[in-house]
């Protein structure tokens, strides 16, 4: 996906990671809602910390809503 730039994900609430290759895409924004997995493991939290952060980390605007 080399021209993905956007990636939105909505209640999918038993997806558990996101694909490395979608990771690779040059995403200048990713969103993530409904999504309790997703969130817990891409939180950048201080006090939560998540263990795939890094992952994720370099994507200029990460939207990671609670609901």
């Amino acid at each position: 996906m080399p021209q993905l730039q956007y990636l939105g994900i909505e209640y999918c609430q038993l997806l558990r990671a996101l694909p490395d290759y979608v990771l690779a895409a040059p995403l200048q924004a990713l969103g993530i809602r409904g999504c309790p997995i997703l969130r817990k493991r891409y939180s950048c939290r201080k006090e939560e910390m998540g263990e795939d952060w890094q992952k994720i980390s370099h994507i200029p605007k990460i939207y990671l809503h609670v609901w």
